[in-house]
């Protein structure tokens, strides 16, 4: 047995500033499905896992992602260092709509004192079924 066999590997992050793009490995493609910026580099991720509901949008890429697993699609993210991570953001966020693409940054939010958690759920899972479709 090699212990490292079972591993997956993520490149340790050299600067704490990035832009991100989280999408879908399909058929030798790559579909994104929401674009980031933050000052805590990999650490941002694990507000993804977590999905809190009083941080809408932790929430709705963290069920995005889930849901896209659980229907069986690999999800990958995509990161670069950024000395202007707003500006390339939107950047960024300009050319994957110019490419035709829709993103979850384009879902609006909810209050979260207000809003109800299966409601909110289902709306970024039919959002997640409208890119699935158009792989």
């Amino acid at each position: 047995m090699k212990p490292f066999e079972e591993y997956q590997t993520i490149s340790f992050p050299s600067d704490s500033d990035i832009v991100y793009i989280i999408g879908i490995e399909e058929k030798a493609r790559f579909v994104p499905i929401y674009v980031g910026e933050s000052s805590r580099n990999i650490g941002r991720f694990g507000d993804y896992i977590s999905a809190q509901f009083s941080a809408p949008t932790d929430f709705k890429v963290g069920v995005a992602v889930k849901h896209l697993m659980k229907k069986g699609h690999k999800v990958v993210i995509k990161y670069r260092s950024s000395s202007d991570r707003r500006r390339e953001q939107d950047d960024v966020i300009r050319e994957i709509k110019a490419a035709g693409f829709r993103l979850l940054n384009d879902l609006h939010g909810y209050v979260y004192t207000t809003a109800k958690k299966d409601e909110e759920t289902r709306k970024v899972e039919d959002f997640i079924e409208g890119i699935i479709e158009s792989i």
